[in-house]
């Protein structure tokens, strides 16, 4: 079974899952409340089981974001999108290269919170510039980026970042992020 990913509009709110849910006879089956380790979450079912909505709010990145999966997943995406609102991947990897300095800070860390590919090329490639951006808020994006990943693929961009910022602000998180590379064994 494919899960799909609905990346919220940096706007949307999570009432505005609650409120497409209900008017559209979805039940709510569970609320998972936030811990330090645990996420938001709100899960739905979509007609007697046959999908299930799942609206996760990143705390450690801070955005939202929902994960469809069931037979009538693809309905329930299309109802979703058609209904508040949403950006594609497409969208997001766009704003990422191509924003405002928040609208790319937002970008890097929605894409680092719902991507089915932590280790892929084109996320790399993204980040990477993100942590290289002139823009302090980008940099902190690619740093938290990183941070949620814990990939060892982006270790060669954690070390660059921590050799050269500069930001007073930056280096205690940039450092803790190198430390915890290292205790993690994500150097290799």
């Amino acid at each position: 079974m494919t899960e799909r990913l609905v990346i919220l509009h940096r706007y949307a709110i999570a009432s505005e899952v609650d409120d497409v849910a209900r008017k559209h006879g979805w039940k709510l089956a569970q609320i998972i409340p936030r811990k330090d380790d645990q996420f938001y979450e709100e899960i739905w079912e979509v007609d007697d089981g046959r999908a299930v909505v799942r609206f996760i709010d990143d705390h450690f990145v801070g955005v939202g974001y929902v994960v469809i999966s069931g037979d009538d997943a693809e309905q329930a995406e299309r109802t979703l999108r058609s209904s508040m609102r949403t950006m594609s991947h497409t969208d997001v990897v766009q704003t990422a290269r191509s924003g405002s300095p928040k609208d790319r800070a937002i970008a890097i860390r929605s894409l680092a919170a719902a991507t089915l590919e932590p280790e892929s090329d084109q996320l790399y490639d993204l980040i990477d510039a993100a942590a290289g951006d002139r823009d302090k808020s980008v940099r902190l994006a690619a740093i938290k980026a990183m941070a949620r990943l814990g990939s060892s693929k982006h270790w060669p961009i954690v070390k660059r970042r921590g050799d050269a910022e500069r930001a007073k602000d930056l280096r205690p998180e940039i450092d803790a992020l190198v430390d915890a590379y290292k205790h993690y064994g994500k150097t290799s």
